[in-house]
């Protein structure tokens, strides 16, 4: 059998944990059919996993005991944030998840000037309300829970693309299809990297001004126009494997 996963928040970690919420509850049960003295793994969001075994199963719950520590993970730098464009919510659900796997620290959606105005009002509408903002966190954690990372991104709420821009980090990219924007390698002390990939209309003239007055740098990703969601894949790929060479070649 597969290892199985579970989320438990950080300050509901303890050395018996009883579980009686009906999503794990329900897979456990009924879907794994798990046993007693069988094992299952807890990770906390923030670095950390445990392995649990079962003790008693009950109608409305199961009670699970600590075993021991089996991982313990520090943040990896450079950390990565993802700025996307608020598009369809089927292409920001695979978004989400996909860039979660490929270890993205962070996600803020954004909306820019050639958004509509009504497009923009009712985006900024939906995305803001905490539902919308629990959905993801749920597409998040399950993106974690598969993949086996031990720390979950945060996303932020939906901002102006002039305001994400403004933002404090070692490095930003953003996704642009200049002629001259080839990047080979990222500089190994960079502590955080924004990456930002654009809506299918491109960007404004005056945005792409801003560019450069904000130290954004643009990074040309392929000689196809691609979809949001396909550069929203590739460039934290890209980054990641990029950051990845510099450190094995300054180890090797």
């Amino acid at each position: 059998m597969a290892k199985i996963r579970l989320y438990i928040p950080p300050q509901e970690i303890k050395e018996s944990i009883i579980l009686d919420k009906r999503g794990p509850l329900h897979k456990l049960k009924n879907v794994l059919r798990l046993k007693k003295g069988q094992k299952v793994y807890v990770f906390n969001g923030e670095g950390r996993e445990w392995e649990y075994k079962i003790n008693q199963i009950k109608q409305k719950n199961i009670a699970i005991t600590k075993i021991n520590k089996t991982r313990k993970q520090p943040i990896t730098k450079p950390m990565l944030t993802l700025g996307f464009p608020l598009i369809q919510e089927k292409r920001i659900d695979f978004i989400l998840q996909k860039a979660t796997e490929l270890g993205v620290f962070g996600f803020i959606p954004f909306f820019s000037s050639r958004t509509t105005k009504t497009s923009r009002k009712n985006a900024l509408r939906i995305a803001s309300a905490d539902s919308k903002i629990k959905r993801w966190e749920k597409i998040i954690i399950e993106a974690c829970r598969q993949s086996e990372r031990l720390w979950i991104p945060k996303i932020g709420r939906p901002l102006a693309l002039n305001q994400l821009i403004k933002k404090d980090f070692s490095l930003k990219l953003i996704a642009f299809p200049d002629k001259n924007s080839k990047i080979k390698r990222i500089n190994k002390n960079s502590e955080n990297i924004l990456c930002i990939v654009g809506p299918e209309g491109g960007f404004s003239e005056k945005e792409i001004n801003n560019f450069q007055k904000y130290n954004c740098r643009p990074i040309r990703l392929s000689e196809n126009i691609l979809r949001s969601e396909t550069a929203a894949i590739f460039l934290p790929g890209l980054i990641k494997y990029l950051t990845e060479q510099t450190q094995y070649e300054s180890t090797s």
